[in-house]
């Protein structure tokens, strides 16, 4: 899938207009407080669909989804800067809102890992998330939700029902099907339970 089918593209667009506004506003004088804009754009990054990575801290192991808190490994202030400096630059309209959805990205991790690592992110000795989580001791690890099955057809292993239909080209009830049937044709398709 590209970024301009993303469900919620145009809602990280409008981020970017939203920003082109204010520039071109600050720049004729019509707006005069650069850091109130700046600040005004951090929360459009905070309020725009977040994108999951699909990692999670290892302590939030047995948690559900929902229960684990969404932490902006990319400082949202920052972002906000690095938006201005690349409209200014002249990049392009796509471009830009790419870089708005690569800043809406989240890990999952503990409340309190999350507030753990608020020192850290303020902190311009630690130039990158990956080092803030290291002084934080937060160790992220690909979340699998319970549950749910991973497929394997014919040796091959297969993530999702999704990804094993598309593959075979067919419907996700003819894989359930097929993988429950007791049928000798399909003794090569498997479904197991992730723990």
């Amino acid at each position: 899938m590209s970024c301009t089918e993303h469900k919620f593209y145009e809602r990280y667009e409008d981020v970017v207009m939203t920003a082109k506004v204010m520039i071109d506003a600050l720049d004729n004088g019509t707006l005069r407080n650069e850091e109130m804009c700046l600040h005004l754009i951090h929360e459009a990054l905070h309020n725009v669909p977040s994108i999951f990575s699909g990692l999670v801290s290892e302590k939030t192991e047995g948690m559900p989804l929902a229960k684990m808190t969404k932490e902006h490994f990319f400082s949202r202030k920052k972002s906000a800067r690095k938006i201005f400096e690349q409209i200014r630059s002249g990049k392009s309209m796509s471009r830009l809102t790419r870089l708005v959805m690569s800043r809406a990205r989240v890990h999952r991790v503990t409340k309190q890992e999350n507030l753990d690592l608020i020192p850290f992110q303020h902190n311009p000795e630690y130039t990158t998330w990956q080092s803030e989580y290291k002084a934080v001791g937060i160790k992220l690890v690909p979340y699998v939700r319970k549950g749910s099955y991973t497929y394997i057809v014919e040796g091959k292993t297969y993530d999702s029902v999704n990804e094993l239909a598309k593959a075979y080209g067919m419907s996700t009830a003819g894989v359930v099907g097929r993988c429950n049937s007791k049928s000798a044709k399909f003794t090569e398709w498997k479904r197991v339970k992730n723990v």
